[in-house]
């Protein structure tokens, strides 16, 4: 089954290649602010630590009972592991 995972910041060129890996994901740039529907049912939550703004982060860490983890690379490989381990 496939994870339903939230990602907030990053590029949008990026996400655009992460989306074809994980069509169920859910993408907050950074330059949106705290402006953004958070989906009721997750597996988890990333942030991409290079490009995303500390309110989005707060925002985000309200939701209760999902896990959330930061992205230290823009390599796929990486939320693939994260993915994995859900």
């Amino acid at each position: 089954m496939e994870k339903r995972i939230m990602i907030i910041g990053g590029y949008k060129s990026w996400y655009d290649r992460v989306k074809k890996a994980y069509p169920k994901s859910h993408h907050v740039e950074a330059g949106q602010g705290t402006n953004f529907k958070i989906p009721k049912r997750l597996d988890a939550i990333l942030y991409v630590s290079n490009k995303v703004r500390h309110c989005q982060i707060a925002r985000a860490k309200k939701v209760a009972g999902v896990p959330k983890y930061y992205l230290n690379s823009l390599k796929i490989d990486e939320i693939d592991r994260i993915v994995e381990s859900l």
